[in-house]
């Protein structure tokens, strides 16, 4: 008999994300996001490959059988995050619904460093100097300066 050729195509997967934490998280902050690729019949097997979740922005990557990679979002807003698996040579790849994920803005602590001279007499001038740290899990810059701290000086009328 002759011999016939057969195609075999790629299964088709599912992507989806199965948890964002934690949510909120802070600007800055890392988060884990857990997705799963799954495997609809008739297709069989185990994928192999990465998946890349993204916010728009940022982006983290897991090599499977990882179920999960840290996402760090660096604005304050609502993020619409997405899952894609990127497929191997016997899956097809694809891409989750959108999960949305809260980042809020780092909180800040203020405290005054020096106030000069100290004494003043009324009517002199004087200087108030004070930083501003973020507040962990917060990181990043507020103002102009070094990362996670600011400093600034005020002169005023007394």
């Amino acid at each position: 008999s002759a011999a016939s050729g057969h195609q075999v195509n790629k299964a088709a997967t599912t992507t989806a994300i199965v948890a964002d934490t934690p949510d909120p998280s802070v600007a800055n902050q890392a988060y884990t996001v857990t997705y799963a690729v799954t495997i609809p019949a008739p297709g069989a097997g185990t994928p192999t490959g990465t998946v890349t979740v993204s916010d728009g922005s940022a982006s983290c990557t897991g090599t499977l059988p990882a179920t999960s990679c840290q996402l760090t979002s660096v604005t304050p807003g609502t993020r619409s995050l997405t899952a894609t698996y990127n497929g191997d040579a016997n899956f097809s790849s694809s891409v989750s619904a959108t999960a949305a994920h809260q980042v809020t803005q780092s909180a800040t602590t203020t405290a005054i460093t020096a106030d000069t001279p100290d004494p003043s007499v009324v009517g002199q001038p004087y200087t108030v100097s004070y930083s501003v740290t973020v507040t962990p899990p917060g990181t990043g810059t507020c103002g102009a300066s070094t990362p996670r701290r600011c400093t600034s000086a005020r002169a005023s009328i007394g």
